[in-house]
């Protein structure tokens, strides 16, 4: 493994060398308003091939295919809207009235782009992983190694605005060291910022001026496995002279209509079930889905359907699907 290279862990680590590779995408910052996608909506989306879904605060769903770089955009009604490009992009987030807005350059540049409007480019000091809307010309940003959970930057301004959530920073050097794995969720409507560690389950909840609210564990099976290929790894690094700073994604986080978390722990081709966990400030629950058409960890609510994808690039021919909880 090299710098920059980024793991999806499977349902179990089988083992380290049979890890895919992967990249972290993009998460939709704002739940859907109560609005249900129509019959015709539903069946558009089963044909969308994305990376990364989401929807925006009008109810949009929007899907970003990072092969072709591009987002495509579906109303509730099932109507197609004017699509989005974004080349070379590591992450999105889309809102039909504040624009698209994205990290470039492996993490090391936000870019926000609009209708009729020249694009604003921001340098970061530090890589970062993941990226959403807060508010207009306001995103959040994961650093994946400094000691902020979460950097809050004022687009309009072109300033860092804020930064919480103090974490071990992880240095240069020789060796092999995980790097942070956090993927964002916001709920403007309701003034909470929901920051997931993919790799350990370690959620917390932030208003937006960054005052922690609440956290829960959504649990981490795939640890001593990990662990343990670390540990080799930093061996073998060291012998080499070498550095190696991998990322582990193994939680997706999604925000349903009611500003709940959930994520996908486990699936299981042989039943076509999905085992789904919750997370709110009075504690975490599980549900499991049967019978499903298409299996994967990565998930994103529309309305009161669980839209289940599969990423273009994995060994699986990939799919879409729609489910709903019991």
């Amino acid at each position: 493994m090299s710098n920059g290279q980024y793991f999806n862990a499977s349902n179990r680590l089988l083992a380290a060398r049979a890890l895919a590779l992967a990249w972290a995408g993009a998460f939709l910052c704002a739940p859907a308003p109560a609005e249900t996608p129509s019959t015709a909506a539903l069946k558009a989306v089963e044909s969308l091939r994305a990376n990364r879904m989401g929807v925006d605060r009008q109810g949009n769903l929007w899907a970003w295919n990072k092969q072709t770089a591009s987002v495509a955009v579906l109303s509730p009604a099932g109507q197609g809207l004017e699509p989005w490009k974004a080349p070379a992009a590591e992450a999105v987030d889309v809102d039909a009235e504040w624009g698209l807005v994205g990290l470039y350059k492996l993490g090391r540049e936000i870019r926000w782009s609009r209708r009729g409007a020249p694009d604003v480019v921001l340098p970061l000091a530090a890589r970062s992983l993941d990226i959403c809307w807060l508010g207009p010309a306001t995103v959040a940003v994961t650093p994946v190694a400094n000691e902020d959970r979460v950097e809050i930057w004022n687009l309009k301004d072109a300033v860092l605005a804020r930064r919480f959530g103090r974490e071990r920073a992880i240095g240069p050097g020789p060796g092999a060291a995980r790097l942070r794995s956090v993927l964002l969720r916001c709920d403007p409507a309701r003034q909470r910022l929901f920051s997931l560690e993919s790799e350990s389950g370690d959620l917390q909840v932030h208003d937006l001026a960054g005052k922690l609210l609440w956290r829960a564990s959504l649990g981490d099976p795939d640890h001593a496995e990990i662990a343990s290929w670390l540990r080799e790894a930093d061996a073998r690094a060291r012998k080499q002279g070498a550095s190696e700073r991998p990322i582990f994604l193994r939680l997706f986080p999604a925000l349903d209509g009611q500003g709940t978390l959930w994520a996908v722990p486990d699936i299981h081709d042989a039943t076509k079930t999905a085992e789904l966990v919750s997370a709110t400030a009075e504690g975490t629950g599980r549900r499991t889905l049967s019978n499903l058409p298409c299996l994967s960890r990565t998930i994103a609510f529309w309305g009161d359907h669980v839209v289940f994808y599969q990423e273009p690039a994995t060994p699986r021919a990939a799919c879409t699907g729609i489910g709903r909880l019991p």
